[in-house]
């Protein structure tokens, strides 16, 4: 990894986790601002008892692996449907456009480092997977042969 590389996975990295623990810190405080305030869909799913503090749980963990650097392709896997729906959320009400930049802040470092970790996910799209293909790249390879 060259020099640029690895600055720009540190800041992708940093910034993705400190946004996921500062949205894991809105579920804990229940605190809401702008379209989310006014948004139906949030309201319910907060009444719902149980969604909204494990959508908070996840970003939370999830922000600590991105900040200490562990368990990165997991986190983003992990991390895409919650990603996506906050980018979605704020399309959906332009009438708040101070939450599409907060969007944008989000999926741009989530699509960036999930570039950077692209060949953890390559096995995920394969087309006529197997168990036995699973096997074979789990066997250490022989070489002494």
């Amino acid at each position: 990894m060259n020099q640029t590389t690895r600055v720009t996975w540190w800041v992708l990295r940093i910034t993705l986790g400190a946004l996921m623990l500062l949205g894991a810190l809105t579920h804990i405080t229940n605190s809401k601002e702008g379209a989310m305030a006014e948004s139906t869909f949030i309201n319910e799913i907060i009444n719902t008892g149980y969604l909204w503090p494990i959508i908070g749980g996840i970003e939370l963990l999830a922000g600590i692996a991105l900040l200490t650097g562990r368990f990165i392709p997991l986190s983003l896997i992990v991390l895409a449907p919650i990603t996506l729906n906050i980018l979605l959320f704020h399309l959906n009400h332009l009438n708040h456009p101070d939450g599409v930049g907060i969007a944008l802040a989000i999926i741009v470092p989530h699509l960036g480092l999930a570039w950077l970790y692209r060949e953890y996910y390559a096995s995920l799209f394969k087309l006529n997977a197997s168990i036995t293909d699973a096997k074979k790249q789990a066997q250490p390879s022989d070489s002494r042969a």
